[in-house]
């Protein structure tokens, strides 16, 4: 015996997540013909969903990615800081050019950025003092920022006959990625001697 079946047609509205079925069954068409053809509709619903929810999961994960962090080159890192405003006046003025210069590469944050540390001194009477402290990126790095700044422990860490200048200075990162951002600072110390320390590292 023959079944004869005009029409079966599936409207899916993709936008509004509904779909819709529209059977038109002549007579004769059995209820195993119309369960399948429920069933068939279920699954042409179901994977259409899936391929909605994976179209979003991808458009998410693009997004993420593009709110990592970008690269940094090499190049300097925020402004040289002019270390004899913390003097009195009768030694602002430092011998032209410094008496030394001191250079010091140390890794800066979880991806060890490659930062080179440079200071001057000069010297006044029996003392030696500090001039300038600036800082580079050497090579490239996956950060969004590197910033040079907060001078502390400004001391004399010679002797009182013969003083040497020493400050610590903090070297900050910033680091985005997709889930959250990180931050943080490497200290360096420093001397008008040559001498140095780094760290401690923090987290911010």
């Amino acid at each position: 015996m023959m079944t004869d079946i005009n029409a079966t047609e599936v409207e899916v509205d993709t936008k509004g997540g509904v779909c819709r079925l529209r059977a038109t069954l002549l007579k004769g068409c059995t209820k195993e013909i119309e369960r399948r053809a429920v069933l068939v509709t279920i699954d042409r619903i179901t994977l259409i969903q899936k391929l909605t929810m994976m179209r979003l999961w991808l458009i998410a994960l693009a997004a993420g990615l593009a709110a990592c962090s970008g690269e940094l080159q090499p190049a300097p890192i925020g402004k040289e800081l002019d270390l004899r405003q913390y003097l009195p006046d009768t030694l602002r003025t430092p011998a032209t050019p410094p008496d030394s210069t001191f250079h010091q590469e140390m890794p800066v944050g979880p991806d060890s950025a490659r930062v080179e540390m440079t200071w001057t001194s000069f010297p006044r009477g029996s003392g030696q003092f500090l001039g300038s402290v600036s800082a580079r990126l050497v090579s490239p790095v996956k950060y969004d920022s590197l910033n040079l700044g907060h001078i502390s422990d400004l001391k004399n860490s010679g002797s009182k006959e013969r003083p040497v200048a020493s400050a610590r200075v903090q070297v900050a990162w910033f680091k985005r990625t997709f889930l959250f951002h990180r931050s943080g600072v490497m200290n360096f110390s420093f001397d008008a001697g040559g001498s140095r320390s780094i760290g401690p590292a923090a987290a911010r």
